[in-house]
């Protein structure tokens, strides 16, 4: 690999017709490597290779092994997948008669019947003409359901207060000296709410308005959000005193509350499947519990040695990897 220096030091030493020949033969060799990606990672997710691998999918492989940020593992994937099953896909890349945003914006519109013709369309299409293609062949659809952003604001609160403490000191000691403004970090989410959960929202209001008189949407939406969190959050729940670890007197394939409890502690929610080169894949969504030796052969739901949890990708590969690779 070209060290850093080397690259910077030819750019500078290059005449202007040089660096744009290097240009031009670089963005050539891009493209081939995007095109052989490309279809690496649509094989890839046709072998659902990650999974023994220790990753959930191969969307967290590319974002915690390949370095990707999520829009761009997103971006790749999805015109991976257009390319399988449109391969003249890979061809229009390569030549550079289409890009990746392009393959993005009008993959799910794209038929066997329809993709040669759609594809010649966008050819050297701009962004508006490719966004007006996409809405041609869409449907009405409703706004985006989610968009988040992270913001920094001041508290307010820390502030003044600092400002009130800082005024104090200096009476005392003649020089007084504000503090920086605080920062604090939030969230910002923005999602449309159909007519059903609009009406649930403005009662949730009217019963709250005591607690929270401004009827501020954050206070309430915390309030719900603990509320469904008591119910069903096994951390956040009191473990019942008469739930004694004991042996099932019937083997059956049902786990037991403490057994689940213990499994929980151990394996901290988190998925316990480990790859043979030691990657965990700690996936915390679509949790079940698994047998480590299967119910059907003899494998005990009363044991929290042969109980893990898994994400449902790794429990559906440790069922085929058990049962189907063996038959």
């Amino acid at each position: 690999m070209t060290p850093i220096s080397e690259i910077l030091r030819r750019c500078v030493i290059s005449s202007d017709d040089e660096l744009f020949h290097r240009l031009e033969d670089g963005t050539l060799s891009e493209r081939s490597h995007l095109v052989e990606t490309l279809a690496i990672i649509g094989e890839l997710h046709e072998r659902r290779a990650a999974l023994p691998r220790g990753f959930s999918s191969l969307f967290v492989y590319c974002t915690q092994r390949l370095g990707y940020c999520e829009r761009t593992a997103y971006r790749r994937i999805a015109a991976a997948k257009a390319c399988r099953s449109f391969p003249l896909i890979l061809e229009l890349l390569r030549s550079g008669k289409i890009h990746l945003t392009a393959i993005v914006l009008l993959r799910e519109h794209l038929t066997p019947e329809n993709h040669e013709s759609v594809l010649a369309r966008a050819e050297g299409a701009s962004m508006d003409q490719l966004k007006r293609m996409a809405a041609s062949m869409s449907p009405m659809q409703a706004a985006p359901t989610e968009r988040t952003r992270v913001i920094a604001v001041i508290d307010k609160e820390r502030l003044f207060g600092g400002l009130e403490a800082s005024t104090g000191a200096g009476e005392q000691s003649g020089l007084a000296f504000p503090p920086a403004p605080p920062l604090m970090f939030r969230t910002e989410h923005q999602f449309t709410l159909g007519d059903a959960a609009e009406a649930k929202l403005m009662r949730a209001r009217e019963l709250l308005a005591h607690k929270f008189p401004m009827g501020d949407l954050e206070s309430i939406f915390e309030a719900a959000l603990d509320s469904l969190l008591d119910a069903v959050d096994p951390s956040r729940r009191k473990a019942r005193p008469d739930a004694e670890p004991r042996p099932l007197a019937d083997q059956t394939r049902r786990i037991p509350e403490w057994v689940r409890r213990k499994v929980r502690d151990r394996d901290e929610d988190r998925c316990a499947f480990v790859s043979r080169e030691g990657i965990r894949c700690g996936e915390r969504r679509f949790l079940q519990f698994d047998h480590v030796v299967p119910w059907s052969l003899g494998g005990r739901s009363d044991d929290p040695a042969n109980v893990r949890q898994l994400c449902a990708a790794h429990n559906r590969w440790a069922w085929r990897h058990a049962f189907v690779t063996r038959s």
